[in-house]
C-alpha cells in the first residue's frame, strides 16, 4: 500500500499521560480515541509532523509500534501503539499527514476490556543521550494540533 497524506481530524485524549486512577504503572504516553460511534469504523492514523522512521516493533500482547523521529521540534522519537502492520523505509522522510495504519484490538486488550485506541509517546534526549518520556500534549501543542 503506498503512503497517502490525508487531513488530520482533531484529536480526542481517552486517557491523559501519568499516574491514572485505576492502573499501577506510568502511563507513558497518551491515548487517543481511534473509533468512529456514528460511522462505526476505525479513524485512519496520521504521522503529525515531518518524520524519519526508524522501526516497528509487534508484541502479541499490545500489536504494532511504530517509531519515527520528527525532523524537527521537541521531540527525539515519537511511538504509535496498538496499529496495523504498514511496512515504511528505514531512514526515509515521511510528510505530515502520512497514512500511518489503524488501530487494532489483540485479544489481551480485549481481555482486559481495553476499548480501541492509539497509545501515542513522545520522547526526548537528556544531557547524557538517553531518552525519557514527556507528556505528549507538550508535543501536540508544540504542532499546534487541537485536541480534547
Amino acid at each position: 500500500m503506498a503512503n497517502r497524506i490525508v487531513d488530520r481530524p482533531k484529536q480526542h485524549i481517552t486517557s491523559p499521560y501519568g499516574k491514572r486512577k485505576l492502573f499501577s504503572k506510568f502511563h507513558k504516553g497518551i491515548d487517543l480515541r481511534t473509533y468512529d460511534d456514528n460511522f462505526k469504523e476505525r479513524l485512519e492514523i496520521l504521522l503529525p509532523c515531518e518524520c524519519i522512521y526508524l522501526r516497528s516493533v509487534y508484541q502479541k500482547k499490545w500489536g504494532f509500534t511504530h517509531v519515527f523521529s520528527p525532523t524537527s521540534g521537541i521531540a527525539d522519537e515519537i511511538k504509535f501503539t496498538h496499529i496495523t502492520k504498514i511496512d515504511f523505509t528505514v531512514e526515509k522522510v515521511y510528510s505530515a499527514g502520512t497514512f500511518l495504519g489503524k488501530s487494532c484490538l489483540t485479544k489481551y486488550m480485549i481481555k482486559k476490556g481495553y476499548g480501541e485506541h492509539l497509545h501515542f509517546e513522545t520522547w526526548k534526549k537528556n544531557e547524557k543521550e538517553k531518552l525519557k518520556h514527556f507528556n505528549p500534549i507538550k508535543f501536540l501543542e508544540y504542532l499546534e494540533i487541537e485536541y480534547d
